[in-house]
């Protein structure tokens, strides 16, 4: 049991006394918070579940020990990011009885979380970190008015104040900001109708452009390519409920399919930081495994080849060696693939070896202590 747990609770149950509940991070040996010597590849932070409610944990790969990273009664928090330039784990969450989820901040160097903006009406949901970590990009929604303002907003890391990125005047449901790699725009995906969704590019002093949109064409989890001249994400067309991962040139405009065929479905598509290649989740094998394919073109491989597990989420270690994802037991039953998840794993990327699992969902890397 990590020695932290045994620190006081404090009790919080709405988003007034949410900074209050957050306010502490449970931490020991605070000299050791972060090892000099590891590196982000070399651990994770995570979500496990306490009694419905989400705790932050971290897990080091090199002996598979665990400690607390924050546990607040009454609040649930949810999809942990690190981001190695600011230093920081950006996190989602909610305290009990609360509709909506606000963004905060934990310094692993400091004993307390702070919330991103200064916004307290809004939901707050699909956050992203900028590459160099000076800055978040978020989804939004005033919940108190029905007609209220939506769409992605950033902050300035430390200034608690917020800039909406898309128009004010447009009123539309927006989700899952990406930033350039230049961080000098911010891509995000359009929610059009039942059927079809579009993909916008925001950039600063400019007016929105529209970088994809076919009508009966649903796209999911849009994201550029490292070197920023293309798009790679998951399409379904029509009624089909089959998916397949795609690739737009932004240079030339064209659009070809990386992986997709009529009898399968893929979806989450993540490219490797170090070789030409994505991650992604198939279920061409019968259960959703996690695959790789080459972004060149070439055969798909199944790396995890788990047939009585599922897989979800892939995210790569930075150094391009692991997938980190979150599983679950197996279930024909149960085709939903956003609930269920019970446990996170690592393979390593060159020969599937399962290197750890633990309980937990939501991974991202993070360096251990």
């Amino acid at each position: 049991m990590p020695c932290a747990e045994s620190r006081p609770q404090p009790r919080g149950r709405k988003i007034a006394g949410l900074l209050i509940s957050l306010a502490w991070m449970l931490a020991c040996e605070p000299n050791h918070v972060i090892d000099p010597k590891a590196t982000t590849s070399d651990g994770l932070v995570f979500v496990r579940d306490d009694q419905g409610y989400g705790d932050l944990w971290r897990v080091r790969l090199s002996d598979g020990a665990e400690r607390v990273l924050l546990r607040s009664e009454g609040t649930d928090e949810r999809w942990p990011f690190w981001s190695s330039g600011a230093r920081k784990v950006l996190f989602e969450a909610r305290p009990q009885g609360a509709t909506r989820p606000r963004l905060f901040l934990i310094d692993p160097r400091l004993r307390q979380a702070t919330a991103l903006s200064q916004e307290k009406n809004d939901r707050e949901h699909w956050a992203v970190w900028s590459s160099d970590g000076t800055r978040v990009a978020y989804a939004f929604a005033d919940r108190l008015h029905p007609n209220g303002p939506q769409g992605i907003a950033e902050v300035l890391v430390g200034t608690s104040r917020r800039r909406n990125v898309s128009p004010a005047k447009w009123h539309t449901r927006l989700l899952r900001p990406e930033y350039h790699p230049s961080n000098g725009s911010i891509l995000a995906q359009q929610h059009v109708n039942k059927r079809t969704s579009a993909l916008w590019l925001f950039e600063v002093d400019e007016p929105p452009r529209q970088l994809f949109q076919a009508p009966g064409t649903l796209v999911g989890k849009a994201r550029f390519t490292h070197d920023g001249q293309a798009i790679h994400f998951s399409s379904q067309v029509g009624n089909d409920r089959k998916r397949d991962i795609e690739l737009i040139d932004l240079n030339r405009n064209q659009r070809r399919v990386l992986a997709g065929d009529p009898e399968f479905d893929e979806h989450s598509s993540r490219e490797s930081p170090t070789q030409r290649e994505l991650a992604f989740i198939s279920d061409r094998d019968g259960s959703w495994d996690l695959f790789i394919v080459p972004m060149d073109g070439g055969p798909t491989r199944n790396l995890s080849q788990t047939p009585d597990r599922d897989e979800a989420a892939p995210r790569w270690s930075p150094d391009g060696k692991k997938i980190a994802v979150s599983t679950r037991e197996r279930n024909p039953e149960r085709p939903n693939l956003a609930k269920g998840y019970t446990h996170i794993a690592v393979f390593d990327r060159r020969t599937g070896e399962k290197l750890l699992e633990t309980e937990g969902v939501m991974p991202d890397w993070m360096p251990p202590w």
